[in-house]
């Protein structure tokens, strides 16, 4: 008996050993996090929010009485049932949406109030995947829902005309299944508090019970927590783990899965003072908010921290107004940031953030951090700074801070600058100085060149060193104590000048030196200032003012800052990268970084002091990483030289607002954060020419070719990106095939276009972190049917028809008049040709009758009157012959004027004509009367003339024609000697009858009488 009273002695001191061992352990430390209101950007501020939830893409979503809300950072949108723009549901059956959960396939679970409704929505698409509906009583406080492993649909309700709950599983969209009955406590419905699926098991919380189910719903175990535990208990899981918080008992409990029950997983170090816990385990951390308490414990270090009480004398109005509003979830983000949900805020909890101060070394005795330049170590381990203007400050080993250091007196040294600083042996160098800090004593190098910015190399004792805006470098051999100095030799580059040279450095085999510069880029010069080689701004892709600030040299690569980026020169293929900065790097500025200097880090890695913060470059990747925001490293203008490695492995570096210092291990670099961001496409809004709007939004953003109909006027396209937490996302666009110009950067999240023309363009967006990732949407815009091509090739061809047919009935109308006109004209002819040739024929044989039986002094007239009335007849013959439609052609006016011709050379012995034909007559080819006629009167006139003036033998008539001209030449061959008169009434008229026929008559009468006559036929 004493046996076992000493025992159960022992275990109780054992227990109290260990809950005291633990409470000893675990100490409260000052709070390390900061809590902060998250504004939604929700514009009712009566909403009332039901639960959270950050969706794969980083989206963060969350359900109300007033519709399904996704916040992207920037605005919220707000999805809700028979909502035009963004459809939940198609018909108006109410928005009031419960709790949220995300199966594994990353789909979003809720229930809509009173509708007897659980859906399951696509954040990805925007989109409902499927919907149960079911008839039974589904009261907000009875109903929980949830999906298992598997994607399964789970949920708690009533059966139609039952008072029995159950946990209901979906099978298939319209069957589901009772899985087990949640069994009533004392008459009345147990409150179910949560639904938890692990491990291929079922948990069901409520109010007074932890039911443990199978998949298939039969029950594994039963845990009572009708006494010693709290009315209302919160339960915690992740994929692996379920937990429960009992506040009564101080403790904090797992589910041991091999013998299914609650094991104590943690003891609060200090009792939780109020009745209902919410928390969260992640990563060795517990963040539990009580009513009265948010804590923080860290269950590797065993701390744990209160960041607020309600005892606390600092508490604040602002963090009462936290405390008057429960929380009823908490989560972790990616970022590795807690949410803490409320009815109406959503709140923040992160790490602090790294005070301005963290990392910097003030220097004591200035009232200002003072802009630095070189740093250097001496041979004691203390580290050396200097600053403007011309001053130095010193770090003892064991000091934390840099002191002023009173500077030696030297009344023909009166420094107006500093740039380098290079410890050698006991003594420093500064700028054109050797210092001697322990025998109070500073010599000049070279008293030819001035006390100001100088660029140092050293090796071994030899000091290679330039001054700068002078035009030679020197040489000093420090250990016996003589300089040289060589002009820079630029005459085999002429237009190498120097006036900056920011670094030197030896070349690989060390014979000659590498200096960076502005304006002239990386040149190479020997020891004795003879510029060997030169590569200039413009090769090495970086801006001609800033030049290149600094090299490091890695055989065969020389890397180099610039304007641009880190840049890399091969020496030996002459070969050039830049490794520009994305744009994002600068969201602030939208520009450039320019490299000041280049620091390694390690083999594979540089810290590169930028005009915009310090950035690590990794040679291997070729990619740049940022400090975690808010650092102050991350935003700090540094200088050129201003950067140094101490023994002891920490790295000192000098902006314009003073001394940094650091271990590498102390910055944080967003190496796992992806920088890019992927545009999402929320919404497209299509305007009508009919005054009425068309909305897409399931699937908007796979959407890859948006079709327009002629008469949509105008479209607008609400995109956005998941900024939580993070510096503002500006956004460009352009229209290929309109203008491939970019537009400028905004953080406007919306797109406009008007006016469209027809035909097939692509809007491309992208953001100023990811230049390269655009976001890309085909438009095709249909033209209105009758401007399409072939619409319009009918309405040608339909024109081209009508034109044809008024042609071709003109053409119809004028010949049936040209053969009306036709008729009348041979009638014309034959009437003149019978009646008046009879008449004038009469006349003639009368006369000639007459004649023979006439006096002689009558013989005359009568003869007179013969000749006249034959020659009328000649005359009427030839208007019978100009009317006579008959011979419109070439032939009868070819024998009209061959008869002619016979006539008039008939009875004349001196003269003879010959008419020469081409070779290619038509004579059936049809001529127009008016120039039949008047070619047959120019003939008949120059044929006369012929006769008249001609002192030849020989009239020469050659005519021929073709489709479109018809050529006449009449040629005699008598000589100049007999004049004519070559502006008479005759050749008058040739040319006036030539001008209407826009014909070209040409007369030459130098050497006998020669015309030719051209007369369009066309």
């Amino acid at each position: 008996m004493r046996l076992q009273s000493f025992l159960c002695i022992g275990l109780l001191l054992s227990s109290l050993q260990v809950v005291f061992a633990q409470q000893d352990i675990f100490k409260e430390i000052a709070p390390t996090y900061t809590l902060s209101a998250f504004d939604l950007k929700i514009p009712d501020k009566r909403l009332t929010i039901n639960e959270i939830l950050l969706d794969q893409e980083g989206y963060y979503w969350f359900t109300s009485n007033n519709g399904l809300w996704v916040y992207d950072g920037v605005s919220a949108i707000r999805y809700s049932n028979g909502n035009s723009k963004y459809p939940v549901l198609a018909d108006d059956i109410g928005s009031n949406f419960n709790d949220l959960s995300m199966d594994s396939e990353g789909n979003l679970i809720t229930s809509i109030w009173g509708k007897n409704t659980v859906l399951r929505f696509n954040p990805h698409i925007r989109g409902v995947k499927d919907v149960c509906r079911f008839n039974g009583a589904m009261l907000f406080e009875e109903t929980r829902f949830g999906a298992d492993e598997d994607n399964a649909l789970y949920y708690t309700s009533r059966i139609n005309g039952s008072e029995q709950m159950y946990l209901y599983k979906q099978i298939s969209n319209d069957a589901v299944i009772p899985l087990f009955a949640i069994p009533k406590v004392d008459g009345l419905d147990d409150k179910i508090i949560s639904l938890h699926f692990l491990k291929h098991r079922i948990f069901v919380l409520t109010g007074n019970y932890l039911y443990c189910l199978s998949k298939s719903g039969s029950l594994i175990k039963k845990i009572s927590f009708r006494t010693g535990w709290p009315d209302w208990p919160y339960a915690y899981s992740d994929s692996q783990n379920f937990y429960i918080v009992n506040e009564s008992a101080q403790k904090m409990y797992s589910w041991d899965f091999e013998t299914n029950e609650l094991k104590t997983f943690f003891v609060f170090p200090e009792p939780l003072p109020g009745i209902y816990t919410v928390f969260i385990v992640r990563d060795q951390t517990i963040v539990c908010f009580n009513s009265k308490t948010l804590s923080v414990y860290d269950l590797k270090n065993k701390t744990y921290q209160k960041i607020f009480t309600v005892s606390d004398p600092l508490f604040t109005e602002p963090r009462r107004r936290f405390f008057r509003i429960d929380v009823e979830d908490i989560s972790m983000d990616k970022d590795g940031s807690f949410r803490l949900n409320s009815k109406k805020q959503l709140f923040r909890l992160e790490k602090n953030k790294i005070v301005s101060d963290s990392f910097k070394t003030n220097i004591e005795g200035l009232d200002q951090p003072p802009s630095t330049r070189g740093f250097t170590e001496d041979t004691e381990g203390n580290i050396y700074v200097t600053y403007y203007t011309a001053g130095i400050a010193i770090k003892k080993k064991r000091d934390s801070i840099f002191k002023v250091c009173t500077l030696p007196k030297n009344p023909l040294i009166n420094f107006e600058s500093t740039y380098s600083i290079t410890a050698y042996k006991d003594k420093l160098i500064w700028n054109n100085t050797l210092l001697d800090f322990s025998a109070n004593t500073i010599e000049s190098l070279c008293k030819s060149l001035p006390y100001s910015h100088t660029t140092h190399y050293l090796k071994g004792d030899s000091l290679w060193f330039y001054t700068w805006f002078n035009d030679k470098i020197a040489v000093s051999d420090l250990a016996k104590k003589t300089v040289k100095t060589f002009e820079i030799d630029n005459s085999a580059y002429p237009k190498v000048r120097f006036s900056v040279i920011n670094k030197l450095i030896a070349d690989s085999k060390g014979k000659n030196l590498w200096a960076a510069s502005n304006f002239n880029g990386i040149t190479q010069l020997s020891k004795k200032g003879v510029v060997q080689k030169n590569y200039s701004t413009n090769f090495l892709k970086t801006n001609q003012e800033i030049g290149v600030t600094d090299l490091v040299l890695e055989p065969p690569l020389l890397w180099y800052g610039g304007s641009n980026g880190l840049g890399v020169f091969n020496t030996e293929n002459k070969e050039v990268a830049i490794y520009k900065f994305p744009d994002g790097m600068d969201p602030e500025n939208l520009v450039d970084r320019t490299v000041y200097f280049i620091e390694p880090l390690s083999d594979s890695e540089f810290y590169l002091g930028t005009d915009h913060g310090l950035i690590l470059f990794n040679k291997k990747t070729k990619k740049y990483f940022e400090l975690e925001q808010n650092n102050p490293l991350s935003q700090l203008e540094f200088n050129r030289a201003s950067h140094f490695k101490a023994s002891d492995g920490k790295f000192y570096m000098g902006s314009v607002e003073g001394v940094f210092s650091f271990y590498p291990d102390e910055l944080r670099w967003k190496k796992d954060k992806i920088q890019e961001k992927t545009i999402r496409i929320n919404l497209i809004s299509i305007f009508t020419d009919a005054g009425k709007y068309k909305y897409i939004s399931k699937d908007a953003d796979q959407l890859k070719t948006l079709h327009l109909k002629p008469g949509d006027t105008s479209i607008e396209i609400n995109f956005s990106v998941p900024t939580n937490y993070e510096n503002p996302i500006y956004y460009s666009y352009r229209i290929t095939g309109i203008n491939n110009y970019w537009s400028e950067y905004s953080t406007k999240q919306e797109i406009s276009l008007a006016g469209l023309p027809s035909g097939k363009f692509t809007l491309e967006i992208r953001t100023h972190n990811s230049s390269t990732h655009i976001k890309k949407i085909s438009l095709i815009k249909a033209q209105y049917w009758y401007l399409r091509w072939y619409s319009q090739l009918g309405f040608i061809t339909l024109f081209i028809l009508l034109i044809s047919i008024l042609i071709r009935y003109r053409y119809n109308l004028r010949l049936q008049k040209e053969r009306e006109l036709a008729g009348l004209r041979t009638k014309i002819s034959s009437d003149l040709h019978d009646d008046v040739g009879s008449i004038l024929t009469a006349v003639a044989m009368q006369s000639e009758i007459l004649e023979k039986n006439a006096l002689p002094s009558e013989t005359k007239r009568l003869q007179r009157i013969t000749t006249l009335s034959r020659q009328a007849m000649g005359n009427m013959r030839d208007t019978v012959w100009s009317i006579d439609s008959k011979k419109d052609n070439i032939g009868s006016l070819l024998s009209r004027m061959k008869d002619y011709a016979s006539d008039a050379f008939q009875d004349n012995e001196r003269l003879s004509f010959h008419f020469v034909k081409g070779k290619e007559i038509n004579v059936d080819q049809k001529l127009n009367p008016f120039i039949r006629q008047n070619v047959y009167l120019i003939y008949k006139e120059a044929i006369t003339n012929c006769l008249k003036h001609c002192n030849g033998d020989k009239v020469e008539i050659r005519y021929s024609h073709s489709k479109n001209e018809l050529f006449l030449e009449i040629t005699d061959n008598g000589s100049a000697s007999k004049k004519m008169k070559t502006s008479g009434l005759g050749l008058t008229n040739m040319e006036l009858r030539a001008k209407k026929m826009n014909g070209n008559l040409i007369i030459n009468t130098e050497n006998g009488f020669k015309i030719i006559l051209r007369v369009p036929l066309t």
